[in-house]
């Protein structure tokens, strides 16, 4: 299974070894893959938590020769640095390397965890994702930006709808 062997090789392949700073990344499996009953892609995502984003490079240096590929250039999101690793010319594991402690580490852990709990809140959920997959098949980032902002259970739809 992609998923189980991923899951294996993300501890082999250095989330916990020391990455700027001397001090290991607390990390956890976030997004589809983190919620059992939830359809998804084969593709695991990880978030791990630095002191400051800028160790990034140091961080692609210690994963590179695991086949994790750093996405500085095309992901200019300020609040993670993006890192993809793919076996067999696909996608197996997304890493956010998140600071500990931001808004968005929270959000993240809290949607999942609100996810794993409620299995109503699962079906709407998928749901959701099987319309905004149909309206944005050609692209993942509005996709992936509709899911996040729309969900009433995600912390940033919550705070969308306040405003």
């Amino acid at each position: 299974m992609r998923r189980g062997g991923v899951v294996a090789n993300v501890s082999e392949d250095g989330l916990r070894p020391s990455w700027g700073g001397g001090s290991s990344p607390g990390w956890s499996i976030v997004g589809s893959t983190a919620v059992p009953g939830l359809a998804a892609k084969p593709i695991l995502d990880l978030q791990a938590a630095v002191a400051d984003l800028r160790c990034a490079p140091s961080i692609a240096a210690v994963l590179g020769p695991e086949h994790w590929h750093y996405v500085d250039d095309l992901d200019a999101r300020p609040w993670r640095r993006f890192f993809i690793k793919a076996s067999d010319g696909h996608r197996v594991a997304h890493l956010h390397v998140m600071t500990l402690g931001s808004a968005r580490w929270s959000e993240q852990l809290a949607f999942r965890d609100a996810l794993r709990a409620d299995r109503r809140l699962v079906e709407s959920y998928a749901a959701m994702k099987v319309a905004l997959a149909a309206q944005h098949a050609d692209d993942r980032e509005a996709y992936s930006a509709a899911k996040y902002l729309l969900h009433p259970s995600c912390p940033r739809a919550r705070h969308n709808q306040r405003k």
